[in-house]
């Protein structure tokens, strides 16, 4: 499996913080629902709501109950992601150990994988070895742009469409 980007061996600044929340203040919560969007992976303008979890996490279980099959474990084989290892969601579950969690990503496809995967190895290159300030540079910033946003009214339609009845899901189940 080829994943372009790499996580480091330590846990973040921001992600010191966030579990710093996570223990603190949201630490009385008895449910919670989080949808990380993504964009870049998948059919474009369609979105996977990908379970940020193995099969058998309870996170999972919450998830699939409120969703159903649209709720894809990323851990499945059936996403359209790569599995990634500690996300917002280990955070989530690690400090609200007895709150009801629902994590997922929201992934939204934009161009097809190879143009995504190529405008991606081109801002690596160009991180490492090119120069921001060139012709070159602004041309491979646009294709990364266009890798993960759409400049078409449709597009933001559907993706917000879909983000939308998302939303409504997760506050109806918590209602």
């Amino acid at each position: 499996d080829f994943a372009p980007f790499y996580g480091g061996d330590a846990p973040t600044w921001s992600n010191r913080l966030l579990r710093e929340i996570f223990g603190t203040r949201l630490s009385g919560v008895r449910r919670l629902f989080l949808i990380d969007y993504h964009t870049g992976l998948g059919e474009r303008g369609t979105g996977q709501l990908l379970g940020l979890d193995h099969p058998s996490d309870p996170i999972g279980e919450n998830g699939r109950a409120i969703y159903g099959e649209k709720f894809v474990s990323i851990a499945s084989g059936e996403s359209v992601a790569y599995e990634v290892t500690g996300d917002i969601a280990v955070s989530l579950a690690e400090h609200l150990t007895s709150a009801e969690v629902v994590a997922a990503a929201y992934e939204f496809g934009t161009l097809d994988a190879v143009s995504v995967f190529q405008a991606l190895r081109g801002d690596h290159w160009l991180h490492a070895h090119g120069d921001l300030d060139s012709a070159e540079g602004a041309e491979i910033k646009d294709q990364i742009r266009s890798a993960f946003y759409c400049e078409d009214p449709v597009w933001h339609r559907e993706v917000s469409e879909q983000a939308i009845v998302a939303e409504r899901e997760a506050l109806a189940a918590l209602r």
